[in-house]
């Protein structure tokens, strides 16, 4: 790790829309760096330091905001974000499990209507082979089958509405 790899990181997270695909190692050698270079005497690696500090920590808030939003967009769409490192998946489904239960909660019960979501339900009119949803997993179901709404991610099941492999009970 230099101090230009951490500035073009920075940049990148900054300037980009979508998360950067991050090494696995990258805090490992964030740390590495650091302390490398906190452990010299030279007045010219303290300032590199406090700058390199700097632009991890603009680099971490880029990537905050975008993660927050992103989690907002998994929660409306179904769909999971990409380029996330293993932590940063781990918080995603938490946060989209405390944000899609308190969705559900609020338009179950808010203002005397029921979320459309609970009561729908869909019938397979088609065998549906093995198919990938948004979540990653694989949904394959019999012709006859009841799927309610939230059973597969909405996405899959648009797609599968829209192809004529469900239709609505």
């Amino acid at each position: 790790m230099t101090f230009e790899k951490l500035r073009d990181l920075e940049r990148g997270e900054k300037e980009s829309k979508v998360l950067q695909k991050l090494p696995e190692n990258l805090e490992h050698e964030i740390r590495e760096y650091l302390e490398k270079k906190q452990s010299t005497r030279k007045y010219s690696d303290i300032d590199e330091v406090e700058a390199a500090k700097n632009a991890v920590k603009k680099f971490f808030e880029s990537r905050e905001t975008k993660f927050a939003a992103l989690v907002v967009h998994y929660v409306r769409s179904g769909i999971p974000p990409e380029n996330m490192t293993q932590e940063e998946k781990e918080v995603c489904e938490k946060m989209f499990s405390a944000m899609k239960s308190r969705r559900e909660g609020f338009f179950s019960g808010a203002f005397g209507f029921s979320s459309e979501a609970e009561s729908l339900e869909y019938v397979v009119v088609k065998d549906i082979p093995e198919v990938v949803g948004t979540d990653m997993k694989t949904y394959s179901f019999a012709a006859g089958h009841v799927i309610k709404e939230g059973d597969i991610p909405k996405p899959l099941n648009d797609l599968l509405l829209k192809n004529g492999f469900i239709r609505r009970a």
